[in-house]
């Protein structure tokens, strides 16, 4: 996040998640920018809406969250409110076999495929919407070497 904003000078940065220690653990890693203005990082809880106090977003983006999402159509919908005309949104996700292959994902997940990501987003107004899906080698919680397949939506408001 430094670097695009320290690369461009009229960009502001909003960050939101639902667990206390990771926006504590973003705002103190981020202070420079914080202190500046140019970067903020909310609590909210799973349930509430996003109404950010009337700003307006050129673009959105979220990783690893769709899966926790009680109502990912109204979601949706709410981030298209938030966003510019033109605005863009990507979002980034594994792959639903994949993510029903692992051991911690068994309860409290729920995996989307491609074509239901793409209802989701029509539903909710985007255009413009592609996929890229992708591997990665990570390493898993038992230390064995895994290819993980995950996938970056991208749509237009």
């Amino acid at each position: 996040m430094g670097q695009l904003l320290e690369q461009f000078i009229n960009l502001n940065y909003y960050g939101i998640d639902i667990s206390e220690a990771m926006v504590y653990l973003a705002s103190r890693k981020n202070s420079r920018w914080v202190e500046s203005g140019r970067a903020s990082f909310e609590l909210v809880t799973p349930e509430q809406k996003l109404v950010l106090k009337g700003r307006m977003f050129d673009a959105f983006f979220s990783v690893n969250t769709v899966y926790f999402w009680e109502d990912p159509a109204s979601k949706f919908k709410e981030i298209q409110d938030l966003l510019n005309m033109g605005g863009t949104l990507s979002i980034g996700y594994v792959d639903k076999d994949f993510g029903h292959s692992l051991p911690f994902t068994q309860h409290g997940f729920r995996f989307y495929s491609n074509k239901e990501i793409e209802g989701f987003l029509k539903d909710a107004g985007f255009s413009g919407i592609s996929f890229l899906q992708r591997t990665e080698q990570t390493v898993a919680k038992d230390r064995n070497h895994v290819v993980r397949a995950f996938v970056v939506a991208k749509a237009v408001k």
